[in-house]
């Protein structure tokens, strides 16, 4: 098995887009989180059809690699999953945490955002691995 770096302060800051890092060894392998600036649509669709793996939420790139048949894990908060999980030929992991007010499809949460906040980054990592 590999060695789990997700604990380091430098792979959360990679998971939250300030940085790129490595996430775990297996072997002589690395994989490493890459945060993307926004991209034209065109530039999109080509980092997105390059990319071994995307970590993301519930968005308009998540759908573009779904279609490419890029592999994703898609956290869902607020959002549906039911009505807006991925679709394509990819495989896929839906990270979501199961609360009594999601999904409440609100932008802004009057309560403490629960959905989003008990999702841990060893989570998101072990549903990476599983892909």
């Amino acid at each position: 098995s590999g060695d789990d770096l997700s604990g380091d302060p430098m792979v959360k800051r990679a998971l939250e887009g300030e940085d790129s890092a490595t996430l775990w060894r297996q072997g002589d392998e690395l994989f490493t989180a890459v945060a993307v600036p926004m991209q034209t649509g065109p530039e999109l669709v080509g980092v997105l059809s390059r990319l071994d793996l995307l970590l993301t939420n519930d968005s308009g790139p998540m759908h573009l690699a779904a279609a490419l048949g890029t592999p994703l894990v898609a956290v869902f908060g607020p959002t549906d999953w039911r009505e807006t999980a991925p679709v394509g030929p990819g495989a896929r992991s839906l990270v979501r945490e199961d609360v009594e007010c999601a999904p409440c499809m609100l932008r802004e949460c009057p309560i403490d955002h629960r959905c989003m906040t008990r999702v841990s980054v060893d989570r998101v990592v072990d549903e990476a691995r599983r892909l």
